[in-house]
């Protein structure tokens, strides 16, 4: 437990190094004796996409089919791809949802798939007769 207090604190760190510094916004010139404000400055971000969009149904059906898959994987993997999948405005496929309850079974959590189950319910919202 301490180490994962640790390890967000550092990314924490990490996340605000990224952050430009007031100082560095506010920096009066020696010469013209004006403030530079965070309009004038060109600032960069840097963004880590998670996953491909130009990715076609079965590249993205094979991706998380080959995530459930693996013979190392555990619970605390699967409900991140789970979660991952809960976030994306989508409907998990049949192929996608049979993986990941058979990651359950390899790592013996009978919950895990209960929710599971209940997140591909409530995922298909109003079209459960189609759907489900």
């Amino acid at each position: 437990l301490i180490h994962f207090y640790k390890r967000e604190i550092r990314m924490l760190r990490v996340a605000l190094r990224t952050i430009p510094r007031l100082s560095a916004i506010r920096t009066a010139s020696r010469t013209q004796q004006t403030v530079m404000s965070a309009a004038n400055l060109r600032l960069t971000q840097q963004v880590r996409l998670m996953s491909n969009t130009n990715d076609s149904d079965a590249e993205f059906d094979a991706r998380y089919e080959a995530y459930f898959d693996r013979p190392d994987i555990d619970g605390w993997e699967i409900r991140k791809g789970m979660s991952e999948l809960v976030a994306m405005d989508l409907v998990p496929d049949p192929v996608i949802v049979a993986a990941a309850l058979r990651a359950c079974r390899r790592v013996n959590d009978y919950a895990l798939t209960t929710r599971i189950l209940e997140i591909v319910k409530i995922k298909c919202a109003d079209q459960v007769n189609e759907i489900w």
